[in-house]
C-alpha cells in the first residue's frame, strides 16, 4: 500500500493532479445469543460465534487527474470469534486483506462516462432491497454501521441524455472471488441495460431494467418514486425472471430433500418491494415484500425439517442448499418498518435507527435499534441492539435470538 501511494505522489507532482486520501479505522465487539432451533442444536452445526472483536483498516485513495479518477479503497480486517458449542468452547482468530473497491472512472465528454474494475453500484428507492438490482443480494447485515459491501468486477458506461434521461449499460464479465449467491453454483456473467427518467429536481423518477442474471436467467425489472406532497412519497421496486432455479423442498417418500426446481419452467415469478415514506426532521418508512418465488408457511416448514434431520444422507446438502437456496428471502410476505431521528431531543450528533422485520409466514419478528454519536471530529461511537421474537424454529428465529454490538470509528 505504502509503494501504491508513493508512486500517486509522484505522479501528482509531476502532473499537477489532485490525491484525496483518507483513512477509516473501526474497532467492534459483539455478544450473540444462539437460538437453540433444529438446525443448530446447542450450536453444534453451524458454530456460531457468541462473542466477537472486530478491527478494520480501511484506507480510501482516489487519483483525479484531468477526465479521470482512479479509486482504490483495500481493507484488513482482523477478528477474534469465540463459540460456545454443547457447552465447550472454540476459540479462532482470522486476518483478511483484500480490495473491496478499485476502479478508474473516465468523463469522456458531457454525455458519456464509463467505470472500469471492482466497484459497488447501487440504486432503487427502496430501504430493505433492490429487486431490480441484480448484482447485489440480501444480506441481513448490510443495515449495520460498520458494513462495508465488495464490489463486483463491472464495465459500466453511462449516457446523460439530459438533465433528466439517463442511460447505463453493464456488464459484469468475472467474478470478484466471494462466494456464489447460490450453494453448488458457479459464476455465470451478468449484462442489462437500465434507463432512468427524473423530473421535478429528481424527487421523482422511473427506472427500467432488463437483462442476464445468474444461470443465464432474462429478467424485466421496474422501480419508481414519486412524492405525493412535501414530506411523502411513495415508491416501488420489481423484478420479473423467467426460469427460476433455487432450491425447494421435496418429498421423496421418507422425508424432504432440498431440490432444484425445474429450470425449463417458462412461469415467471415477481419480487417487489412497495413503500410509503415520510422526511421531515426524521425519516420513517413502512415497506411491504412479496417474493413470489419464495416458501409459504407449509414449504418453509418442510425446508427447516429437511436441514434439521441429521439421520438422512442428504442432510450436509440439505443444510447448505436451505442456508443458501438462491433466493433473496426464503418466504413470500414481509412488512418492514424503519425509523430515523437526526438529534433526538436536540442532542448534537446523535441520529437513532429502528427496524422491525415480520414474516408473513409465522410472524416471526426482528427487531433492531441503532444509536450513533459523533465526537471530537473524527470520532463516532455506535451501539446497536437486535432480539428476535417467535416461537422456536420460526423463519427470524433460527440462527441469533438476540445481539449486542458496540463500536468506535475513526476518520482522518
Amino acid at each position: 500500500m505504502r509503494s501504491v501511494f508513493t508512486i500517486f505522489i509522484f505522479i501528482s507532482v509531476v502532473t499537477e493532479a489532485e490525491i484525496q486520501f483518507n483513512v477509516n479505522t473501526y474497532l467492534s465487539a459483539q455478544r450473540n445469543e444462539i437460538s437453540d432451533s433444529y438446525i443448530n442444536l446447542n450450536n453444534q452445526v453451524l458454530k456460531l460465534p457468541t462473542y466477537e472483536l472486530d478491527f478494520d483498516f480501511r484506507p480510501d485513495l482516489k487519483w483525479i487527474y484531468a477526465v479521470n479518477k482512479i479509486v482504490l479503497r483495500p481493507t484488513f480486517e482482523w477478528r477474534y470469534s469465540k463459540s460456545e458449542i454443547n457447552q465447550m468452547s472454540q476459540n479462532t482468530t482470522k486476518n483478511k486483506l483484500q480490495l473491496t473497491d478499485a476502479f478508474v472512472e473516465t468523463n469522456w465528454n458531457p454525455l458519456f462516462s464509463s467505470t472500469l474494475g471492482l466497484q459497488v453500484y447501487q440504486w432503487g428507492p427502496a430501504e430493505f432491497l433492490s429487486p431490480s438490482n441484480p448484482l447485489f443480494h440480501f444480506n441481513s447485515a448490510q443495515r449495520g454501521l460498520s458494513y462495508k459491501e465488495k464490489g463486483q468486477v463491472l464495465i459500466r458506461g453511462n449516457i446523460s441524455l439530459d438533465q433528466e434521461n439517463n442511460l447505463v449499460f453493464v456488464l459484469q464479465p468475472i467474478s470478484n472471488q466471494e462466494s456464489e449467491w447460490k450453494y453448488q453454483s458457479d459464476f455465470s456473467p451478468k449484462v442489462f441495460l437500465k434507463y432512468e427518467k427524473s423530473w421535478l429536481e429528481k424527487n421523482h423518477y422511473i427506472g427500467l431494467v432488463s437483462g442476464i442474471e445468474e444461470t443465464n436467467k432474462f429478467f424485466l425489472a421496474q422501480y419508481f418514486n414519486y412524492f405525493l406532497t412535501e414530506g411523502f412519497s411513495v415508491y416501488a421496486d420489481l423484478k420479473q425472471t423467467k426460469k427460476q432455479t433455487h432450491y425447494t423442498p421435496v418429498f421423496d417418500g421418507n422425508g424432504y430433500n432440498m431440490e432444484q426446481v425445474n429450470p425449463e419452467s417458462d412461469e415467471v415469478k415477481t419480487l417487489g418491494i412497495f413503500g410509503f415514506r415520510y422526511e421531515s426532521n426524521f425519516d420513517v418508512r413502512l415497506e411491504y415484500i412479496y417474493n413470489q418465488a419464495g416458501y409459504n408457511s407449509n414449504h418453509l416448514k418442510s425446508a427447516i425439517q429437511s436441514a434439521s434431520n441429521f439421520l438422512t444422507p442428504n442432510y450436509t446438502v440439505n443444510l447448505q442448499r436451505f442456508l443458501r437456496p438462491g433466493l433473496e428471502l426464503l418466504g413470500q410476505h414481509y412488512f418492514y418498518s424503519s425509523l430515523r431521528i437526526l438529534e433526538p431531543f436536540d442532542q448534537a450528533n446523535f441520529t437513532v435507527y429502528g427496524r422491525v422485520l415480520v414474516s408473513g409466514q409465522d410472524s416471526s419478528t426482528q427487531l433492531q435499534t441503532e444509536v450513533d454519536y459523533g465526537f471530537l471530529d473524527s470520532w463516532s461511537g455506535f451501539v446497536s441492539l437486535s432480539h428476535s421474537f417467535g416461537s422456536q424454529n420460526t423463519e427470524l428465529n433460527l440462527l441469533n435470538r438476540a445481539s449486542a454490538f458496540v463500536g468506535i470509528k475513526n476518520s482522518f
